[in-house]
């Protein structure tokens, strides 16, 4: 009797151990489901931009992997547990985050299986914190341990990928040779392979190209990399001018019902042959059947872009243009031409506000004009006929209001010139249109009456016959500017050979902080230094706040530096209290420096907007120091 309630109490304890195995596995299942399935949708973004619903899953997934770790800290599934938790948040973009759990999963697991993969996702998060020798340390540690060519090959790739990206080619290729070599019967070889056939089009290598495009096949591509490749070979064709080629390969695709997946692209293609040919009706044509065809797909939205920039360039349709690029944002609001086709949008704006001001200022001019004719015609008919004492006493007083009119005469055509130089550099740095700018300039040059920028206009057209490669005509504004003044800084500066800024400084600041923009995805860092340059070198211009209202953007969402973003929070709330984002700004940064130095806070009464307003600074004169050039005082004066 005692041996079968042993038994029974037995079978009762096992009964219970297996229940707790059970719940705890299907915790894990269930934060599995959620990684993989988030992971998954994660490899088809194209710019890594993580929506809400996308990060719900991630957060699910850490929710329920770290119940496993509370819950069950010495079941055989922590380190799995660890994983997800770890590469969740670097995919949410949380690398402090993931930073700490990648670190931790390498003391608590460093003999676990997972422990050579972790290193290499270790290696990515901290090169997404700017930390790049750190990185390779931790790829270098892997190499040592990784035994298994697929995750060798997933080394190489990434660090390729990480080259490739900032256009380091030699070094992307190098990397990517080594993926062929470790994982030649691993899918990922033919992908290495297609980057190193589309690495060699960057550097416009093309014999080089198609010969690489060839080997793809050697490594039993999938289908995706095959309709890749028959994209890629129409585009080396038609940037290396053999446009025959091109045509004839991608109808021959296009009647392949099997092509189906690629007709879009196919049709793409074949538009830009015909841009680049100068066929521009049949190259519009062809992207309106795209945007008709392919609604709301990422191939609409480069057609929409691609036909606002003929009419843009060619046409000079910029009201057409304008409207072409904005269907750029409604169609595929993640396309890559986003940011160029708002910077552009922008661009088409500013000219027509230039233009506006432009005829404004030339009603005034003409007017001036009427009335100096005028005078001239009144002063000759009293010449004529005889003046009396009163009439000439009344030309002596119209005489003393021409001249203090003639203040106003100045200022009015300083505002002409002005806006000709500027719509000048609209013309020739965005629009592409040489002509137009060589006229406005000249037009400039050619007025010697009020022209405060005369000088600057010879100069402007000695820079651009030089870039256009027309020497005789350069030389021939030198000698003009020689003329006007023999001591012009701008002889100097062409004497000197050294370069100097055309453009005023809203439109400096501008074109540096579209190229900032730009570059805030695939380099940070270059970002940021456009940024801070903006700020040193144009604190003036409407570009700066805008540039400082970015970097405290990337600092504190990209970068995760708290000190560098409660600078930049500062030197906002210093030199911008009549900004219109000067309420909310400071409302987040009292937030975050509360919640980033509670002792001190518990002590602070909380800020509202009622208090916001009565202790808003006074505007300053001239903008206060940047962060940046506080740290240069700072090591100047250690």
């Amino acid at each position: 009797m005692v041996n079968i309630r042993i038994s029974i109490s037995s079978l009762g304890l096992l009964a219970l151990i297996g229940l707790s195995d059970c719940v705890y596995y299907n915790t894990f299942y269930n934060s599995q489901k959620y990684f993989q399935e988030a992971r998954k949708e994660f490899n088809t973004l194209p710019d890594e931009k993580v929506n809400v619903a996308l990060r719900k899953k991630f957060d699910t997934a850490i929710e329920k992997a770290n119940r496993v770790l509370v819950s069950y800290p010495e079941s055989r599934w922590a380190d799995d547990a660890l994983y997800i938790i770890a590469l969740s948040s670097y995919y949410k973009g949380d690398y402090s985050i993931a930073r700490r759990k990648f670190e931790e999963f390498s003391s608590s697991f460093p003999r676990s299986n997972l422990y050579p993969e972790i290193l290499i996702w270790y290696g990515k998060n901290l090169w997404k914190l700017r930390e790049k020798e750190q990185a390779f340390y931790q790829w270098k540690k892997a190499l040592a341990l990784i035994r298994n060519d697929q995750l060798l090959a997933d080394l190489y790739f990434a660090i390729a990928e990480i080259h490739f990206n900032n256009a380091v080619y030699d070094s992307a290729i190098y990397y990517y040779q080594k993926t062929t070599q470790v994982g030649k019967n691993i899918e990922i070889a033919a992908d290495a392979q297609f980057r190193i056939a589309e690495t060699y089009l960057m550097q416009n290598q093309v014999t080089q190209a198609i010969d690489n495009l060839k080997l793809v096949s050697r490594y039993n591509p999938a289908a995706r990399i095959k309709d890749k490749m028959q994209i890629l070979l129409t585009k080396i064709y038609r940037e290396s001018g053999r446009f025959e080629e091109a045509i004839e390969l991608i109808n021959t695709k296009l009647n392949d019902p099997t092509n189906e997946k690629i007709w879009g692209d196919l049709e793409l293609q074949l538009a830009l042959i015909y841009r680049t040919q100068g066929d521009y009706q049949a190259a519009i044509s062809r992207l309106t059947q795209i945007t008709e065809k392919y609604k709301n797909k990422p191939i609409s939205a480069e057609a929409y872009f691609n036909m606002a920039e003929i009419n843009l360039t060619t046409s000079h349709n910029y009201s057409k243009a304008q409207s072409q690029y904005e269907a750029v944002l409604k169609e595929d609001p993640k396309s890559p031409y986003v940011t160029e086709a708002r910077n552009k949008i922008a661009e088409i704006k500013r000219y027509y506000n230039l233009q506006k001001k432009y005829e404004g200022s030339l009603k005034q001019i003409q007017e001036l004009e009427r009335e100096r004719l005028a005078r001239l015609a009144f002063e000759s008919d009293t010449a004529l006929t005889g003046s009396s004492a009163e009439e000439i006493k009344k030309a002596l007083e119209k005489q003393a209001l021409s001249n203090k009119k003639s203040i106003d005469t100045v200022a009015i055509f300083t505002e002409y010139f002005v806006n000709l130089y500027e719509m000048a550099e609209v013309l020739y740095y965005n629009f592409k249109q040489t002509d137009s700018a060589f006229f406005f300039l000249r037009t400039i040059a050619e007025n010697e009456l009020s022209n405060p920028l005369r000088e600057k206009a010879l100069y402007a057209l000695y820079f651009m016959a030089t870039e256009q490669n027309l020497p005789d005509i350069a030389t021939d504004y030198e000698n003009t500017l020689l003329v006007v003044n023999p001591q012009s800084p701008y002889l100097a500066v062409i004497h000197n050979q050294n370069p100097v800024p055309t453009e005023n400084p809203e439109t400096a600041s501008e074109r540096q902080y579209l190229e900032a923009e730009s570059l805030q995805i695939t380099d940070v860092d270059s970002a940021v230094s456009l940024y801070e340059k903006i700020v040193s070198d144009y604190p003036r211009t409407s570009y700066a706040e805008k540039a400082v209202l970015s970097l405290i953007y990337l600092f504190q969402h990209h970068l995760l530096d708290w000190e560098k973003t409660k600078q930049w929070y500062e030197y906002f709330i210093d030199n911008y209290p009549t900004s219109t984002a000067y309420r909310a700004n400071r409302l987040v940064y009292e937030q975050l420096k509360r919640a980033a130095e509670p002792e001190k806070s518990a002590e602070t009464p909380i800020v509202t907007e009622q208090a916001l307003e009565e202790q808003k600074p006074v505007p300053q004169s001239a903008p206060q120091s940047t962060p940046l050039q506080v740290e240069e005082r700072d090591i100047e004066e250690k």
